[in-house]
């Protein structure tokens, strides 16, 4: 009978399933009690299939021979493939009281223990398989998962280094290892275990998905996608790898790629947490803010407490102006997660835009408190700290700020723009966020055309200095050979300025609410010839819409006074003193250079209002008034400094700034002081009910002081057209070269110079000379209606959009064009 099971079973482990079960069943016939033989049949019949008979046939034999270690064992086996997790643990453990030293027994109620998340007694049981059979390495590494499960990252990463010391080529105890170093946040080790491990397999793909994991977390893009689509390839429904491939896609800024990954990770396994907020991430991305308002409600649906799907409502509230739902995600979100480094940051950009800038500034902070290395709460912080003008740290922020553009990090190109004259550090901060070139969406070949159509892209049709400067020009385009076409990406205003606006343009497409792609996919069914962005890297602007090249030319104009490093926009629109041509290098657009100043001016914004007197104004009646309107952001210690060094000399005269944040004042007056000025001497211009109100005062002041290096702009037009003399300090890039512009444009050249010691200089010669000031004012006032000639500019940007469409007509690439 022996030599009959031997030969049954030999068929059963040479894998001869059903003559090993023919064998065993006649075995059986002969002798049905025999409870070896029936547990070897209903092992094999699992092994064929059928479990649910496998179970009940070891079932009968446990329930007769309670202490048979084999049976118990095979049937906890067979109800954990069942999916009855529970009961195999019962019955591992109910095995165990007869055989309290079987190590097979152990280990599988180890191994049950841990895929019910009962990681601290599946460590215990581990533990005490180790003491029965010391360093048997499936036992040390799966405790060590278990331990990592637990927290106790070291201990986990102790046992690999038992498993390595003794098989120092395991890929399993590599990969391993690399798994507790990343959760160490020691990412570079990591990435060392996991490429060790698949030195010793090359095939490993989970240590290639690992390695591309911490890529990833490094940043390591290109290097992540390489191992991703490695797996992906032998592997192509693995939902894990192709959510990691829409993280990494996402770091690429590639966002409608990533949220395709996304997608179809979902499509495998629609529970996988990555990828639905991944997806939701892609959307906001995509600017499509209603589907991921969505898809963010269909996520909390499933997981009412999930902090990052709360962040991500109220993300999307927040897009769609829907502020105070905004706010009440966010405290959601906070209240889930109190260590949230992104709902901190998050929560500051919705008080920004609520205009609390000292809780945003908090928020920032805290951020950073969270995670140390948040590089867009460094730069959005930067930001903050000069909207309120706390200088405190501003030497060391500054620094931090060009280092981190030169290490290749995302910061705000615009915010650099403000803070150094550099247009090198402006180029590589662009092109470090400029969007990839999509698909191009315009079809058809460029012909002749008497009439272009052209549509000027902004978030900025509204109260607005884009807006202000630019609406006559606007109006002055000959429509017998310009059709001009708004891309509204801000709702239109209601009243007269919103009359005026659509009555500026053909028509006006409101796309505030589209994706970048719809957008685009609109401009080229309106067969756009030339689009016309007027934002760039400034609030709320899209610029990706021009990714997409919806229109045969796009173009860079007003809004922004430097380059957007974007392979996809082909011109920047600027005059010989902004850009002279030594500077072209800094530029990834080709420059073109109207034979005029490039800034529109609006004369009907000539104040009717009835000039207030000073005293209205809270100004002395006799004293000298330096003046600068610019924004907070526009002023640094170094020019306010100077200007306080300057009332110092000037002995009665005062600094009018409009500056309406209270701790924005608050510093300021600190700063003065701090300066051995009297906080009385600093006057703070009072809010006016109406723009004309506001233009109505400006001749008030004596002596316009521009700031450096971003200076005025529309505000140095507004005052050049109250007649107010504006001394500037021309530097290297286009935003400090601006009103230098203005002021050749005016006449007024001597106003320029080149360096702080000139500037304090002329500044000085100013303030004592008032005759020199009124023989200024005059010519300016002379001349300004000349220089202010909207309809001569309008002449030449129409020449300057006619030569482009040549070249393009031609096959030409862009070029540099001089009117």
């Amino acid at each position: 009978m022996a030599s009959d099971f031997s030969s049954a079973f030999s068929l059963h482990q040479s894998g001869r399933l059903a003559e090993a079960e023919a064998q065993y069943r006649a075995l059986l016939a002969a002798a049905p009690d025999d409870g070896r033989t029936l547990a070897h049949l209903g092992l094999v019949r699992a092994q064929r299939g059928a479990l649910e008979e496998g179970r009940d046939l070891l079932d009968q034999v446990v329930l007769r021979e309670p202490g048979n270690a084999m049976a118990a064992y095979h049937l906890g086996t067979v109800l954990a493939a069942m999916g009855q997790m529970e009961e195999a643990l019962a019955r591992f453990i109910a095995g165990l009281i007869s055989n309290p030293g079987d190590i097979e027994l152990l280990f599988a109620k180890a191994n049950t223990e841990f895929q019910l998340g009962q990681y601290a007694a599946a460590a215990a049981s581990y533990a005490a398989v180790d003491v029965l059979t010391p360093d048997r390495e499936d036992v040390l590494l799966n405790w060590g998962s278990a331990l990592q499960e637990e927290g106790k990252v070291e201990e986990a990463l102790a046992l690999c280094d038992r498993v390595l010391a003794r098989t120092p080529n395991h890929a399993g105890a590599h990969n391993n290892r690399g798994n507790a170093l990343r959760l160490m946040n020691r990412l570079e080790e990591a990435y060392a275990a996991f490429d060790a491990a698949l030195k010793s397999a090359p095939q490993y793909d989970l240590a290639r998905f690992n390695r591309a994991t911490v890529l990833e977390m490094l940043r390591r893009y290109d290097e992540a996608l390489r191992d991703c689509v490695a797996v992906l390839t032998r592997a192509p429904d693995h939902a894990g790898a192709l959510s990691l491939r829409g993280a990494i896609l996402m770091g690429l800024d590639r966002y409608d790629e990533a949220l395709a990954a996304f997608e179809r990770a979902l499509a495998i396994d629609p529970t996988l947490e990555r990828a639905i907020h991944g997806r939701i991430a892609a959307l906001l991305s995509v600017s499509r803010w209603e589907d991921a308002l969505a898809a963010s409600n269909s996520a909390l649906a499933r997981q009412p407490n999930s902090a990052t799907a709360h962040n991500n409502r109220g993300a999307a509230l927040m897009k769609l102006r829907r502020e105070e739902e905004a706010e009440a995600e966010f405290a959601a979100a906070l209240a889930l997660d109190p260590e949230s480094a992104e709902g901190y940051f998050n929560q500051a950009g919705l008080r920004y835009t609520q205009d609390r800038l000292e809780d945003a500034y908090a928020d920032c902070n805290l951020a950073l408190e969270k995670r140390h290395d948040f590089v867009p709460a460094k730069s959005f912080r930067f930001a903050l700290a000069a909207h309120l003008c706390d200088w405190q740290r501003r030497g060391e922020l500054d620094t931090e700020m060009a280092a981190l553009t030169e290490a290749g990090e995302k910061i705000d190109p615009f915010v650099l723009t403000y803070a150094f004259d550099d247009p090198a550090l402006h180029l590589k901060a662009a092109k470090r966020i400029a969007d990839k070139v999509q698909p191009a969406l315009s079809a058809g070949r460029v012909t002749e055309r008497d009439r272009l159509r052209v549509a000027y892209l902004s978030a900025d049709f509204r109260n607005h200095p884009v807006t202000h400067q630019a609406i006559e020009l606007f109006e002055s385009h000959d429509r017998a050979r310009i059709e001009p076409i708004a891309v509204a990406l801000w709702p239109l205003p209601e009243g007269e300025l919103g009359d005026r606006l659509r009555g500026a343009f053909s028509s006006v497409v409101e796309a505030y609410d589209r994706s970048d792609r719809d957008i685009a996919r609109r401009l080229a069914e309106l067969k756009i010839d030339i689009a016309v962005e007027l934002g760039g890297y400034t609030d709320k602007a899209r610029p990706a819409v021009l990714a997409w090249r919806p229109a045969p030319i796009s173009v860079s104009y007003l809004g922004y006074p430097s380059t957007l490093g974007a392979a996809y926009i082909d011109y920047i629109i600027a005059d010989a003193v902004t850009i002279p041509s030594e500077d072209d290098v800094y530029y990834t657009e080709k420059p073109v250079r109207l034979g005029t100043c490039f800034m529109p001016f609006d004369s009907r914004c000539e104040s009717v209002a009835t000039p207030p007197s000073r005293a209205t104004e809270g100004l002395p009646e006799e004293a000298l008034v330096f003046c600068n309107f610019n924004k907070t952001d526009k002023l640094t210690p170094e020019i306010f400094a100077l200007w306080m060094r300057l009332l110092k000399a000037v002995p009665g005269s005062i600094f009018w700034l409009n500056v309406q944040n209270q701790t924005a004042r608050r510093h300021l007056h600190e700063e003065a002081v701090r300066n051995g000025i009297a906080r009385e001497r600093i006057i703070f211009a009072a809010r006016t009910p109406s723009r004309a109100d506001h233009l109505a005062r400006l001749a008030l002041a004596d002596l316009f002081l521009d700031s450096f290096p971003y200076n005025a702009h529309a505000t140095a037009s507004d005052f050049l057209a109250a007649g107010v003399p504006l001394l500037t300090l021309k530097g290297k890039s286009f935003a400090s070269r601006v009103a230098a512009s203005l002021l050749t444009q005016v006449g007024a050249e001597e106003l320029i110079v080149s360096d702080f010691s000139a500037y304090e200089m002329k500044a000085l010669e100013l303030a004592r000379h008032a005759a020199m000031r009124a023989e200024i004012r005059n010519r300016v006032t002379a001349n300004r209606r000349t220089a202010h000639d909207t309809e001569k500019l309008a002449r030449a940007l129409e020449e300057a959009y006619f030569r482009m469409w040549d070249r393009r007509k031609q096959g030409l690439k862009p070029e540099a064009i001089t009117l």
